[in-house]
């Protein structure tokens, strides 16, 4: 709560710093006479710090950095649907992945290590199958997040089929424009 009301007020004093008033021109005036020489040279930045919101949670990320590493996170809800498997299988088509346990015709399996409450499956390959066969693109982001699932059974066991997010593509020439 005092982070919150402590915040609260760092904003306010932001707002009057960057909107001069009659009433606060004095503290401006006199926060100048302070500051120390070697920091009279810089400029203070124009961009304003965002906090990007998110509707629901979601059901895996897929991380593909140079940096970081390649994997994929499972969250608490889909391996619960899936009835937390040790492994899955991963096939695809043009806009959709399934996972699961065990799928048609398929022999791979890569091991989910626990962290937390959530899975993750370490394959710097799987991550490159994905992005190649949904033509995902990572130019401007370090993860992409999949919220939508449904789900069929297959051998008596669960299958999740994942639906590509809009904002996973390729970027369009608008959108290399605007930023």
């Amino acid at each position: 709560m005092f982070m919150l009301k402590n915040m609260k007020h760092v904003r306010e004093k932001q707002t009057q710093l960057h909107s001069p008033t009659k009433e606060n021109t004095y503290e401006i005036e006199h926060k100048q006479n302070l500051i120390p020489e070697a920091l009279s040279k810089f400029n203070s930045s124009k961009s304003r710090g965002m906090s990007t919101r998110v509707s629901e949670a979601g059901l895996l990320s897929i991380i593909s950095t140079d940096r970081n590493g390649n994997r994929i996170i499972l969250s608490k809800t889909l391996l619960e649907e899936l009835n937390r498997p040790s492994s899955l299988q991963f096939s695809f088509s043009d806009d959709e992945m399934a996972l699961g346990e065990e799928l048609p015709e398929n022999i791979n399996s890569f091991q989910i290590k626990k962290q937390g409450v959530k899975g993750v499956i370490y394959s710097t390959s799987l991550v490159k199958e994905i992005t190649h066969s949904l033509q995902l693109d990572f130019t401007r982001k370090a993860s992409i997040t999949f919220r939508d699932a449904r789900y069929v059974e297959y051998c008596n066991k669960k299958i999740a089929i994942v639906s590509v997010p809009k904002d996973a593509g390729k970027p369009n020439e608008e959108s290399l424009l605007d930023e």
